[in-house]
């Protein structure tokens, strides 16, 4: 449901989950996913990676591929959970995969969106858990979303493990 501002939070953070698990699962790395809104930036969430960044002028068809895959996941994560969910916010996403496209030896926007669907379809179960805990948070770093993943993967309940490493991270850093 949307707040007082009109910003769903559970949907911005399967948006950024999205992101985050099939960019995760193509070997591309995000250092930390937010639900923090920035109307600056005319976001409602985001997920930091440097992909698209380090992807520009070293392009290669397959790069260009698994960026546009993680690229289109947010939408597809979104509309999975939701098929009415109005995935019209995702205007940037968009705009930084058409420029990618062009890329990719000629797949096609419909292909890699269907990739993403695949991909969102298949790691649903860490989508949702990173989600979850997003809500909670509202950042997560890298390693507290990956040991989510990788805690799934392996049959653990990652809730244990999580709180692990903050009360470490607290011990540690005072933080």
């Amino acid at each position: 449901m949307p707040d007082e501002k009109g910003i769903d939070l559970h949907a911005t953070a399967l948006h950024e989950a999205g992101h985050a698990v099939v960019g995760y699962r193509l070997g591309i790395q995000s250092d930390e996913l937010s639900v923090i809104p920035d109307f600056e930036e005319g976001s409602w969430g985001h997920h930091n990676t440097d992909i698209y960044e380090d992807w520009v002028g070293h392009e290669s068809p397959s790069g260009a591929r698994d960026c546009a895959i993680q690229i289109y996941a947010g939408a597809e994560a979104q509309r999975f959970s939701d098929p009415s969910s109005d995935i019209s916010t995702s205007w940037s996403d968009n705009e930084r995969a058409t420029i990618i496209l062009q890329f990719t030896n000629g797949e096609t926007e419909v292909s890699l969106r269907e990739e993403a669907s695949r991909m969102v379809r298949k790691n649903w179960t860490q989508i949702s858990a990173v989600a979850e805990e997003l809500v909670s948070a509202k950042k997560l770093s890298w390693h507290e979303w990956s040991i989510i993943i990788d805690a799934i993967d392996e049959g653990e309940d990652w809730h244990p493990i999580l709180e692990r490493l903050r009360i470490n991270r607290r011990m540690i850093y005072g933080k």
